[in-house]
């Protein structure tokens, strides 16, 4: 669940960055269309007494199911990790068109911070995979991958704290510069 509230806020932090938008319009809310249908789909499991949910565990239908979640749970962050940096590229071409100083814009920190999610999603295949074939494994594995997704966040609001570039009104500025060397160029 917790994939399906950061992956998106993750991405909306970007559009804020690289596009300048201020608010969130209802376009913005279908990317919160997957933690909907993940409480549709989970909450008579979530409602069941304890013993319930250990008979069912144990049920090849809900192994499949949980199979099929862990699927969903590491393909939607790739998608989402790729379309960021796909913006994050678009938007260094654009401020290269504009600035001759780009070192203090240009968010390298946020490709690399990308790039760890990517390192996080192949952490958690790989302890998902071991966990089929290992019964015992010691709890941190387990963790393994919250972990990294915590330091993942504390580096974003590090690196987001050292860029005030980023919030600085000038800095807006890139997107009306671009625009008119695009219109004067035609």
């Amino acid at each position: 669940m917790f994939v399906f509230v950061f992956i998106p806020a993750l991405y909306f932090y970007v559009l804020f960055i690289t596009q300048k938008i201020s608010s969130l319009k209802k376009q913005h809310l279908f990317h919160l269309l997957p933690l909907v249908i993940f409480f549709i789909i989970n909450t008579p499991f979530i409602f069941q007494t304890a013993e319930n949910k250990l008979l069912e565990s144990n049920n090849s239908i809900t192994i499949l199911s949980s199979v099929v979640q862990e699927a969903v749970l590491n393909i939607y962050p790739i998608i989402y990790s790729t379309l960021m940096l796909i913006i994050i590229s678009k938007y260094s071409k654009r401020i290269k068109e504009v600035y001759s100083n780009i070192e203090k814009i240009r968010l390298q920190w946020l490709k690399f911070l990308i790039y760890s999610l990517h390192i996080a999603i192949l952490v958690s295949i790989s302890v998902f995979v071991v966990s089929f074939s290992i019964a015992d494994l010691p709890v941190f594995v387990n963790f393994l991958t919250a972990i990294i997704i915590v330091c993942l966040i504390y580096a974003i609001g590090y690196y987001s704290l050292q860029q005030p570039e980023i919030y600085n009104s000038e800095f807006g500025e890139i997107e009306r510069n671009y625009s008119r060397k695009r219109a004067a160029v035609k």
